[in-house]
């Protein structure tokens, strides 16, 4: 009987101690599903009819002046066509001109190539795309025919049709428009000629803007691409040119936004690990003669680029503040990358620097009083919610603006942001966004007697896309 009563107890604090063990497992559960269900509302905006796209690079408020934003590059309005009799008549004239050439030479008579340019241009500047599209196809075609299939004659023509897609917003077509353009850039000049520096140029661009609208299946590629050409042009204007040419700090500027955007994307660069992708990059580079890895690095050739304007400007014999501007954007790219001795050095050489100088107070102010967003020749937007084929109609994107208060740390961090704006229902969800994408900026700190400090109150307007 004892012993009955004794295994009864044992059974019934058994049965206790799962209930509790139970209890435990089902409390963890709920934490960690209540941990999730945060994830999850912070990953995904509180309003998903008014999803923020792009964010634009922050621009600080100073009192009593307008902030400033560069141009519109993410969005295509749709374009009204422009009414103008004078115009309308050389259109006019231009189909009777075609007319006549047709009744005197045929169809393919190759004086219609500059009719139909010319007529393709006025379209053209009359908003009307689709007209201006289907001359300038013709004019294509009829100098494949007179002339051969892929001759430099076309080039002007080829540059004109990708400007109407751009328009359009037809990105697929003006990607392939792009490649189309180099091919007959390289076929007719080759991978030395400096001929091909220009397009190289446009090739690069093209791809840092279609990266920065999220155009393509890899973003890593466009990365890639444009660090390819840029890197090409530079090192051909540099052998034809010298270092004294005027487009020398601009390319080199190329290279470092295309680094920059590189360093700050490392999952992107992961795509191009495709076999596929790298034999296509690889090929890119070995037809431009350009050696190196195909796939895009960071640090080294933003310190590089930066470095060769600093050079630059001391050899030319430029302004204090153009001298200035090219160390401080070093020092910004050390802060950026962590390397805040360096930072701290160059910043202090800098300011310095402009001490000895007879505006030196001002310059001083001008580099080093405000907080602003580094690095200062990058403005490309952020992406942040779609990617390749998941891309919105930019048709349809509105721009909205927020303005944000926050402290900037004396290493360039962005912390305690504030929305400085009301927040609506409509704007909230929104506003709180941005305000999240705003910590992941790096900002020049201000700098007294030549250190960096934290401040305070900093002001900054941002434009979004939504």
């Amino acid at each position: 009987m004892l012993a009955s009563q004794s295994i009864e107890k044992r059974i019934a604090l058994s049965l206790f101690s799962i209930g509790l063990l139970l209890l435990a497992v089902l409390a963890v559960s709920r934490a960690v599903a209540a941990e999730e269900n945060e994830a999850v509302a912070e990953a995904e905006p509180e309003d998903s009819r008014a999803l923020v796209v792009f964010v634009d690079k922050p621009v600080p408020l100073v009192e009593g002046v307008e902030p400033q934003f560069p141009p519109v590059a993410l969005i295509v309005e749709p374009a009204n066509e422009v009414e103008d009799t004078a115009q309308l008549q050389s259109i006019n004239q231009f189909n009777l001109s075609i007319q006549q050439h047709e009744s005197d030479g045929g169809a393919w008579n190759s004086a219609l190539f500059e009719t139909l340019s010319g007529l393709g241009n006025l379209q053209q500047q009359l908003q009307n795309h689709t007209e201006a599209l289907g001359s300038f196809d013709r004019a294509m075609q009829i100098s494949r025919i007179n002339n051969g299939l892929h001759t430099a004659d076309q080039l002007p023509i080829v540059g004109e049709i990708i400007e109407s897609h751009l328009a359009m917003g037809n990105w697929e077509q003006a990607d392939i428009y792009y490649d189309y353009l180099f091919y007959i850039q390289h076929k007719a000049f080759g991978s030395s000629d400096p001929r091909i520096i220009p397009v190289l140029t446009e090739l690069g661009k093209w791809n840092m803007r279609a990266f920065s609208i999220g155009f393509g299946d890899s973003l890593g590629l466009r990365l890639s691409t444009a660090q390819i050409a840029f890197n090409t042009a530079y090192r051909l204007l540099d052998a034809h040119f010298g270092r004294s040419d005027e487009r020398f700090t601009p390319f080199l500027h190329n290279i470092a936004s295309s680094a920059y955007q590189t360093a700050i994307n490392p999952g992107l660069i992961d795509d191009i690990d495709r076999p596929d992708y790298l034999m296509e990059q690889d090929d890119f580079r070995r037809l431009l003669n350009e050696e190196g890895s195909s796939v895009p690095r960071g640090f080294e050739p933003g310190e590089m680029a930066l470095l060769e304007i600093i050079a630059f400007h001391e050899q030319a014999g430029s302004s204090p503040r153009q001298l200035a501007q090219a160390k401080a954007d070093l020092a910004d790219w050390y802060l950026i990358f962590g390397r805040r001795r360096d930072a701290e050095t160059v910043y202090l050489e800098t300011w310095n620097f402009l001490g000895e100088q007879e505006n030196g107070t001002q310059l001083q102010q001008e580099l080093f009083a405000t907080a602003i967003p580094i690095p200062t020749y990058d403005s490309t937007p952020r992406l942040i919610n779609y990617r390749g084929s998941e891309r919105p109609d930019r048709g349809q994107l509105q721009a909205d603006y927020g303005d944000f208060t926050f402290e900037v740390s004396r290493l360039g961090e962005v912390r305690r942001v504030q929305i400085a704006d009301e927040e609506t229902a409509e704007n909230s969800g929104q506003l709180q966004r941005v305000a999240r994408e705003l910590r992941r900026n790096n900002f020049r700190p201000v700098l007294q007697d030549g250190v960096p400090v934290t401040t305070e109150n900093n002001r900054v307007r941002v434009r979004f896309w939504y």
